[in-house]
């Protein structure tokens, strides 16, 4: 069992929150000590999936990176971040001890986890209608990504035709296939 899901297992003095027990007493040592411990354990799975490893001197780091490997470690119990840029872009740097400076800055838990708001996944939706032609007929939208959805209404009804993305222009076509001529049809894409 995850760590994270033992979190729903925190035990409460008086408060009522969401699913979390509420003991309506002093809580005993054991009990405060099991809470921190839960928060503890949780807090370590959530980062062991970013590969925060510990500082290496012989390992690259850079700024900005996508691979947390190289863009955060683990010095002394602190949490570090590179940082370097030469004339604003990010340089890739080892053997630089993390200290605040040029190169590091310490990072906390607030810094490191991402936003909430950053994980959903909003869709950006485009309807056009058109007039469909026996055969391949090219759509083009203006998402600038890659279609996921793509829902047909003719005369008020959904129908269906096979679509594929265009490999011509990924982002801003698809391919709609008729069987026969199909006149003012709506299409409406979904991408995210």
């Amino acid at each position: 069992m995850s760590a994270l899901t033992e979190l729903e297992n925190l035990v409460l003095r008086e408060a009522i929150h969401g699913t979390l027990i509420t003991k309506g007493a002093t809580l005993t040592y054991e009990e405060l000590d099991g809470n921190f411990i839960k928060l503890y354990e949780a807090l370590n799975d959530y980062f062991d999936p970013l590969n925060m490893e510990p500082y290496n001197p012989a390992a690259e780091y850079l700024a900005e990176s996508n691979d947390p490997a190289k863009r955060y470690a683990y010095y002394e119990g602190k949490a570090w971040e590179a940082i370097y840029e030469e004339e604003g872009e990010p340089v890739a740097f080892t053997g630089f001890i993390p200290e605040e400076g040029l190169y590091w800055q310490t990072r906390s838990l607030i810094n490191i986890l991402p936003n909430p708001v950053d994980l959903i996944k909003v869709p950006k939706t485009f309807t056009v209608e058109a007039d469909l032609t026996e055969g391949e007929n090219e759509i083009t939208h203006n998402l600038g990504k890659e279609a996921r959805i793509v829902a047909f209404m003719e005369d008020g009804q959904k129908s269906d035709f096979l679509w594929e993305r265009d490999t011509s222009d990924e982002l801003n076509k698809i391919k709609v296939h008729a069987n026969e001529n199909v006149a003012g049809i709506e299409i409406n894409i979904m991408a995210y």
